[in-house]
């Protein structure tokens, strides 16, 4: 009876070895099936993040503007005009406009976004400075200084260019990289010293931009808030897949070319470029007091989107418009200024025509908006 109990016992234990490896087996089939679910559905939302913030307005301008930029912020210690400053001084050529360019779109194409007017509408920029041929320009916006630069290097010599910023690290930063591309500029911080007509309209303007800006300023510490709980891990293939191709620099028409280089080789002297650190609402009033113009021939609006139609009247209302001003206003598709728009196209004081382009080095839809002023 013992002699039959072992091989009793060594079978059952093999019936149950047996059962128990299938049983694993199952166990480790069901765990496969899961973790290859979870990553399907993992790729999937990454799938539709990535193509929603390549081709959506709003989703592009979240992850490049807000998230992506605080976050370097953040683990660098600096912001990103700074950065850009520090590539354009690693790369670029000194004294070389078209360089200093080049590095700045291989920056924001290649490393990081950045919203300048960018390389595609930068040529739609390039052939209204050329046609308009302006001996005064005005830009509300300078950020790093990279439009005032294109602006400023297509310029007749003795020409003045007046470009306006809030932000005064942005204006340091955008004195330094207009210098390094061998461009005169002088930095103007803003002083209450000049008288500044008032009018309700002007009053009105002033609360609504103020307005607008403390808003802004409130979503933003809000999303702060948020970021850091965004996954990190996003960032790598988002860099990879949301950018298009970049050109070095937008090329002009063979006449184009002609004229922008009889410019630069017109004598020694070159255009001004004014830097003036302020509120557009508060400094456009004293214009005509601080810098002796009359009116100016050029306007490249690319500031506070909030801010286009306020500060299109005020213009009007300071007397700052000739009849043949030309307006010329960037992102109007993306993120958008329907109410400047509605004005210049409905407006009998306007002829207004429409660009259609691409957001800066991204693959979404924008424009920029030429509106001639009437009188």
């Amino acid at each position: 009876m013992g002699i039959s109990f072992f091989p009793s016992y060594l079978q059952g234990q093999r019936h149950r070895s047996g059962f128990q490896q299938l049983k694993e087996a199952l166990s480790l089939v069901a765990m496969i099936s899961l973790v290859l679910t979870f990553c399907a559905v993992l790729g999937s939302l990454l799938f539709l993040v990535i193509r929603r913030i390549r081709t959506e307005g709003a989703w592009a301008l979240w992850w490049h503007d807000n998230y992506l930029e605080r976050l370097r912020d953040f683990l660098s210690g600096t912001s990103r005009p700074r950065r850009i400053l520090q590539y354009v001084q690693k790369v670029a050529k000194r004294g070389d406009a078209d360089s200093v360019l080049c590095a700045v779109d291989t920056y924001c194409s290649q490393v990081e976004w950045a919203m300048n007017v960018g390389d595609k509408k930068g040529q739609i920029l390039d052939a209204t400075v050329l046609e308009t041929r302006p001996h005064w320009v005005l830009e509300l916006g300078t950020y790093c200084g990279y439009s005032a630069m294109r602006i400023a290097r297509l310029l007749p010599p003795g020409a003045r260019l007046v470009t306006i910023e809030m932000n005064p690290d942005y204006a340091t930063v955008a004195k330094e990289i207009i210098q390094h591309a061998g461009l005169d500029v002088k930095l103007i911080p803003f002083s209450s010293d000049y008288p500044i007509p008032t009018s309700p309209t002007h009053s009105s303007t002033q609360r609504d931009q103020s307005s607008g800006e403390g808003t802004i300023q409130r979503k933003w510490r809000l999303q702060e808030a948020l970021i850091y709980t965004t996954l990190h891990c996003l960032q790598l293939p988002l860099q990879l897949f949301s950018r298009t191709s970049q050109t070095p620099l937008s090329p002009l028409t063979q006449a184009q070319e002609t004229t922008a280089q009889g410019q630069k080789t017109n004598g020694d002297q070159t255009c001004k470029v004014e830097l003036l650190v302020g509120s557009t609402s508060e400094l456009i009033p004293q214009l005509k007091t601080m810098l002796d113009v009359t009116s100016f021939d050029l306007v490249f609006i690319d500031h506070w989107k909030a801010s286009y139609l306020p500060d299109t009247k005020l213009l009007e209302e300071c007397g700052l418009l000739r009849t043949g001003s030309v307006l010329l206003a960037d992102n109007v598709t993306c993120p958008g200024a329907p109410e400047f728009l509605h004005y210049v196209r409905n407006s009998t004081q306007y002829q207004s025509q429409y660009f259609p382009s691409q957001l800066e080095y991204l693959q979404v839809e924008d424009g920029m908006e030429k509106s001639v002023f009437l009188g």
